[in-house]
């Protein structure tokens, strides 16, 4: 006699896709525990990033820390602080607590802004494809690529802009596909204030921007809408999605007097890319072919290989069910970013170095983790895919799980490389001696420094923002710059940056005021006033140097 054992299988919630008869977040068992399974796994990510010192590996954790600073605790303190180039709304959520100098030296003041961001797109992503598939259960097994990936595990526990896009680009999705199917102005609403949100948070919320003005015209054709129609729902979108886009060029003019001050000012990403462009490393400019490997390369070090292709064929098969339709159309915008960054690296406004696609000898990652913005269109689409899969062999949904869980297993174990970008990639923060040096013996005093060029982290030294003198303090600045010793006691040069180009710091006059009590490799020099007292020496903080140690050998190895 044989026994047949039936596996279990988890129950579906399906609901009308109505709106008066939408189920709650909270009646939804599959949806809490998506929100709990992300919560739980930021709060362990962040308390491993924390106990490993990784928070703020990547020198643009440190900038935008500094960035956020400033606006409270600075010379000239002000939203001016919130600089050209940077878009503003990662540093003003960190408002509330970039204030407690603990919070703002350990990082912590971006990890609990970055933490609600993560745990909000992986609900978004679970709404969305429960509004594709009605199947609860498909979309928490979906959003479990996006929630158990390391990559994004690691980002949602730094400073770094990207987890507030991802959040952004999310909701700005499922609101715009919402619209698509059911044409309610609130939710077209709600989508262009999303939109807007994810344009002040990365300049990748612009081309979200743009794809959504040309579908929003596209879908309107489908739908046969009136021309009066179109224009309303065009003008309400373009207003209130642009309006972020609107108040930067404003902001450049007024603060920088140039509406573009951001895209071609000396700060400029595309300043520092036509610095690799001109050296012969940027071998995706103008090479469509490089750019597309680059980015799919880039993916597949992300999410995982296996996920990768998964995600492709669930793609493909989405387009080929839904076909031409508004919800086909509102569906695919969350992949945006992918087109993007081809792009970008095409015109030669961003470069990207990773293995097995184009780095050059001496340098392996650059801008690697920009791949991990493809995690959640892949929860999207591979919860799309897996309803069907789940209909016709309901087993499939544990080995889906299986495919998942492992894919992550093996991303962790072979190497997070959002993570390894931070840690020896070109973006790497360097332990400064200088810093240490600070860290042991400032007594007080003004830091003249240019801090674009030199990245000292004053956060370890005990010292405020208020005694630094730097590129952004204007009069102040300009007087510096004429006459040092009237302004600052202490001062950080480096051949080629702002402050040597106006004083010549072999001159009689520098060398009577000030002396060079530390210099590094790369001849990087702290300068002391003459005539102060005796400086104190106190112990070395851990913090200062450690962390940094890996890419303090991989730029050895990239000078050499």
């Amino acid at each position: 006699m044989s026994i047949t054992l039936t596996l279990p299988v988890f129950k579906a919630l399906r609901r009308p896709r109505t709106e008066t008869s939408a189920v709650p977040w909270y009646h939804d068992i599959w949806h809490v525990a998506t929100l709990v399974t992300a919560t739980l796994a930021s709060i362990i990510a962040a308390i491993w990033a924390y106990a490993n010192q990784t928070i703020v590996l990547y020198s643009d954790a440190h900038s935008h820390l500094a960035a956020a600073r400033r606006v409270l605790d600075n010379v000239q303190p002000g939203i001016g602080q919130l600089g050209s180039v940077w878009l503003p709304l990662p540093h003003i959520i960190m408002l509330p607590l970039i204030w407690n100098h603990f919070l703002w030296q350990t990082g912590l003041a971006g990890t609990l802004t970055s933490m609600p961001c993560y745990i909000v797109t992986a609900g978004t992503i679970f709404l969305t494809i429960r509004r594709l598939t009605l199947d609860s259960r498909a979309s928490f097994i979906g959003a479990l690529v996006f929630v158990l990936n390391p990559n994004i595990l690691y980002l949602q526990s730094t400073p770094l802009s990207e987890p507030i896009l991802f959040a952004m680009l999310a909701l700005a999705s499922y609101f715009f596909l919402l619209w698509a199917e059911a044409d309610k102005k609130r939710h077209l609403l709600l989508a262009a204030t999303f939109t807007m949100l994810a344009t002040v948070a990365r300049y990748d919320g612009w081309a979200l921007y743009l794809a959504f003005l040309v579908l929003l015209v596209i879908i309107s054709w489908l739908r046969h809408a009136p021309r009066g129609k179109l224009l309303l729902d065009l003008t309400l979108f373009g207003t209130l999605g642009g309006f972020g886009i609107a108040l930067w060029f404003l902001w450049n003019a007024v603060l920088f007097g140039d509406p573009l001050y951001f895209a071609h000012g000396p700060f400029s990403s595309q300043k520092q890319t036509d610095s690799f462009i001109q050296s012969g490393l940027a071998d995706t400019y103008h090479n469509a072919g490089r750019s597309l490997w680059t980015y799919i390369v880039a993916t597949a070090e992300a999410i995982g290989p296996a996920l990768l292709v998964l995600g492709v064929v669930a793609v493909v098969a989405f387009v080929v069910r839904r076909r031409f339709t508004p919800t086909m159309l509102g569906a695919l915008t969350i992949l945006i970013p992918f087109p993007f960054y081809v792009l970008a690296f095409y015109v030669g406004q961003d470069v990207m170095f990773i293995p097995h696609a184009n780095h050059p000898p001496y340098f392996y990652l650059y801008n690697a983790r920009f791949g991990a913005e493809m995690a959640a269109p892949a929860a999207v689409f591979i919860g799309t895919f897996l309803v069907d899969v789940f209909r016709r062999l309901p087993v499939a949904q544990i080995a889906f799980i299986g495919v998942i869980v492992v894919q992550q297993f093996f991303i962790a174990t072979g190497g997070v490389i959002a993570l390894q970008d931070g840690q020896y990639g070109v973006s790497c923060y360097v332990g400064r001696p200088i810093a240490a040096f600070l860290a042991q013996h400032y007594d007080g005093g003004r830091l003249l420094i240019d801090e674009f060029h030199s990245e000292i982290d004053i956060s370890v030294v005990g010292m405020s923002f208020k005694d630094v003198v730097y590129e952004g303090d204007g009069s102040l600045w300009d007087r510096a710059l004429r006459d040092p010793a009237s302004v600052a006691d202490w001062i950080v040069t480096q051949p080629g940056d702002l402050i040597t180009a106006k004083i010549d710091i072999n001159s009689v006059a520098f060398l009577t005021d000030f002396m060079p009590v530390q210099e590094e490799s790369d001849h990087l020099i702290l300068w002391h006033r003459k005539g102060l007292p005796p400086l104190p020496t106190r112990p070395l903080p851990a913090d200062v140097i450690a962390p940094y140690q890996i890419c303090d050998t991989a730029k050895q190895i990239y000078a050499t």
